[in-house]
């Protein structure tokens, strides 16, 4: 048990799915393509997960393959997305840009895709998750939807709604600061430290949730809420 650790502030009603079902949607957003089917099998195989079925990814923007979105089917018969953050130098130029202008037209490239992989596949949209700018851009997808439910991790400028769930690391300083409001954000992890300017920044990152849902999740989160 994390000693002094008392449950942190969650939204009243839990996401549709178990918390390792969006982590891992986001987490194969950053996977090569050429890598995911071997990494999905691996992880039935270990029963880590089971609730979800990678159908393909589609890269947008101009040079090394800028922005990428995954599609998803859960085991409810639905469609989710998971959008990926920054990976590539070329990112960075992007996430500074879209914290200045919205990048309207990305984001309608980005939503042709996924309503051609509706009519494709039949599969209505009903998750948006991500980490980062992947969570800025699960974020602004069909904004206007709010039926859409929107999972996000350390996802710059998050804006509050019906069905949004944004997390983030105590320390991180992309939700804490870069355009971001904090109070639209669910804080967790509280008892992870972050003594320096680099720990800070490490607590942006995608690996450290890794640790904080194995190791600390199932310690300070109510058993209704996983």
């Amino acid at each position: 048990m994390v000693t002094g650790q008392k449950f942190p502030t969650l939204p009243p009603t839990p996401p549709r799915h178990p918390f390792s079902t969006y982590f891992v949607m986001i987490e194969t957003s950053y996977v090569k393509q050429a890598e995911i089917s071997w990494r999905a099998s691996t992880l039935k195989r270990l029963g880590l997960d089971s609730a979800t079925e990678f159908l393909d990814s589609k890269h947008f923007g101009k040079g090394a393959k800028l922005w990428k979105i995954s599609f998803f089917k859960t085991n409810r018969g639905e469609l989710a997305v998971a959008c990926r953050g920054t990976d590539n130098l070329q990112n960075i130029g992007g996430d500074i840009a879209h914290g200045i202008t919205p990048p309207k037209g990305l984001l309608r490239e980005m939503e042709k895709a996924i309503t051609d992989m509706e009519r494709k596949t039949r599969l209505k949209l009903k998750v948006l998750t991500g980490h980062s700018e992947g969570g800025f851009f699960a974020d602004r997808l069909f904004e206007a939807n709010e039926k859409i439910e929107r999972l996000t991790l350390n996802a710059h400028d998050a804006r509050k709604g019906p069905n949004r769930y944004h997390f983030r690391l105590h320390g991180d300083p992309i939700s804490k600061g870069f355009i971001s409001e904090r109070s639209n954000y669910y804080t967790l992890g509280k008892h992870m430290g972050h003594r320096t300017f680099l720990s800070r920044w490490k607590k942006h990152l995608l690996e450290p949730w890794k640790e904080f849902f194995h190791k600390t999740w199932p310690q300070i989160i109510p058993k209704h809420y996983r």
